[in-house]
């Protein structure tokens, strides 16, 4: 089973004192017995919610979307929906 979790940074009871909020429920989640549960989570880069689950998540598991490839990417992936959208004629020529 997954479950994911997207943008987790939006969440205003992520952290409610040390005995809930959802970083608490990730983290027991993550450490419960269950093996065959998998969480995905999207988030931009706080300080709370790295210093809470970079305990958790090896290296190799944390993909930052915040590098030059990524970005370069998405931005060639912006001008290829304003370029050829038929909804987005009046946006060209910005």
């Amino acid at each position: 089973m997954w479950i994911v979790l997207d943008a987790i940074n939006e969440c205003v009871k992520r952290k409610r004192g040390l005995t809930e909020g959802l970083l608490l429920w990730i983290q027991n989640l993550v450490k419960c017995e269950q093996r065959n549960i998998r969480c995905l989570v999207t988030s931009q880069l706080e300080q709370d919610i790295r210093a809470e689950l970079s305990g958790l998540v090896s290296k190799e598991n944390r993909i930052s979307m915040q590098s030059n490839l990524v970005s370069d990417d998405i931005l060639a992936y912006i001008y290829a929906k304003v370029r050829e959208g038929e909804g987005m004629k009046r946006w060209r020529g910005h």
